[in-house]
């Protein structure tokens, strides 16, 4: 976990059951505010302004087109509101398909070039994989040498991707994934030496997109940017910041089921709220819905609305290990492999993602009690300091424990939004929010003894 100068908060994510109702706040949507006043734009006051800049947030971040007669008109198209709960915003239907291409191949073709590229390609010329999402959702594969060194690879490759080969492109780059990690691990591993903390350095991770190690220092200026530059190279590291906003919120994940799907809200018997991710059954031991591991204590009970579902059988909360996760054991007739979009029984999970075989940049959604479903994309596979998965989706409390998927993968279990404090003060509710944390669903798994094999999908009922 992040040390306390880096506030890596996780917001962490409890909520009294009765608070649910959520209003945005206008600082979350700042960089909106900025974009449609640079250019001019008047947003017609029949259309909610949340509503346009959740289309400008998803738009910007898979490259899909921001003209504002097409937010407009996409907002307004009742015929394809069903894509509001595919991807959190109401899409066309050319939209609509392009996006569930990009789907498809996250989910069948990217695991295979993943495991190929890093099965065959040596390490000394890998400069890791990354998606280009503002470009059709391109899988970029950076290397430091020239095609033709490669062409065999590039031939293999192509093969994986015999249906897509537009969007699969080999980038030339200066640094290996290797060296990076090595200037990585040097500062997460030594941020106590004087070298380090003059720079007022308090973490770092690898930026595969940028072919950089992003160093995160406590007080960022000229002075300090210009020292950490010339310490590990200007074209290895760089100093930056991101933010992210995006909300929702729907009341039947508080109304009472019968089946624990995903996205429903749940409570401990300490009046805290969280999420319901995903179920488990696991012979011999009992039937189980999973959440957050800070969501529960040792055998504490959980009420879904006000009935008592079960109680805390494992839980394991550790930042080094990047597992945030806790086992509910429940009735075998509650366990289900649907999932609560917007709406119960929205969408079955047939399929969990490989850690192995995922990337920087891939998209994902969450399903929360308080902001509903958000999506974004994967900034970070590791974040600073921790063995979490770090991502641009919008979260707030209660929302801790929510599933995180694509289409019907599981991807992991939502642990909080993190949050970069400057005054050095650990709060985990002030500071300036800079995105996600989630465990993967396989380190999440590896922590407690019930294996991701375990995990219910295309269950018979």
């Amino acid at each position: 976990m992040f040390n306390k100068q880096l506030f890596l908060t996780t917001a962490l994510s409890f909520v009294l059951p009765f608070l649910f109702i959520i209003t945005v706040e206008a600082s979350n949507f700042e960089e909106y505010e900025h974009y449609i006043n640079e250019n001019n734009i008047i947003i017609p006051f029949y259309i909610d302004k949340e509503d346009y800049f959740e289309q400008l947030h998803f738009r910007m971040g898979t490259g899909l087109s921001v003209d504002h007669d097409v937010i407009i008109e996409n907002i307004l198209d009742d015929s394809q509101v069903h894509t509001k709960e595919k991807y959190g915003v109401t899409l066309s239907k050319k939209e609509e398909q392009e996006m569930d291409k990009r789907a498809k191949i996250q989910i069948e073709d990217a695991p295979k070039l993943r495991d190929f590229i890093y099965t065959n390609v040596d390490e000394d010329i890998l400069g890791g994989i990354w998606v280009d999402q503002a470009n059709k959702g391109t899988y970029v594969v950076n290397v430091t040498v020239k095609p033709n060194e490669i062409s065999h690879i590039i031939k293999e490759s192509k093969k994986i991707f015999k249906n897509n080969i537009d969007r699969l492109r080999f980038n030339w780059v200066e640094n290996t994934e290797k060296e990076l990690d090595e200037i990585n691990n040097y500062i997460n591993n030594n941020l106590t030496l004087e070298t380090i903390k003059d720079l007022s350095i308090i973490g770092s991770t690898v930026d595969t997109k940028e072919n950089k190690v992003e160093v995160v220092v406590s007080n960022l200026n000229n002075d300090i940017e210009k020292k950490v530059l010339n310490l590990f190279g200007n074209s290895k590291v760089y100093v930056s910041e991101e933010k992210i906003d995006e909300t929702e919120n729907e009341a039947t994940r508080y109304q009472a089921h019968q089946l624990l799907m995903g996205g429903l809200a749940i409570t401990n018997e300490r009046n805290e709220g969280c999420t319901i991710a995903y179920s488990a059954s696991k012979p011999g031991d009992g039937h189980f819905i999973i959440t957050a591991g800070h969501c529960s204590q040792s055998n504490e009970k959980f009420y879904q609305a006000s009935d008592y579902i079960g109680y805390t059988k494992y839980r394991s909360v550790s930042a080094s290990y990047g597992a945030d996760i806790t086992a509910i054991r429940v009735p075998h007739d509650r366990i289900t492999d649907w999932v609560h979009l917007s709406n119960p029984k929205d969408v079955r999970m047939q399929t969990r993602s490989v850690f192995s075989q995922f990337s920087q940049g891939e998209r994902i959604c969450k399903t929360g009690r308080t902001t509903g479903v958000t999506c974004g994309n994967v900034t970070r596979r590791v974040a600073p300091n921790s063995e979490y998965v770090q991502a641009d989706y919008y979260s707030e409390g209660g929302d801790s424990g929510a599933l995180v998927y694509y289409g019907t993968k599981i991807y992991g279990i939502h642990r909080g939004s993190y949050y970069t404090d400057h005054n050095n003060n650990n709060r985990m509710d002030e500071g300036e929010r800079e995105g996600a944390l989630f465990s993967h669903v396989e380190k999440a798994h590896n922590a407690i003894p019930i294996s991701t094999s375990h995990i219910v999908l295309d269950y018979p009922y």
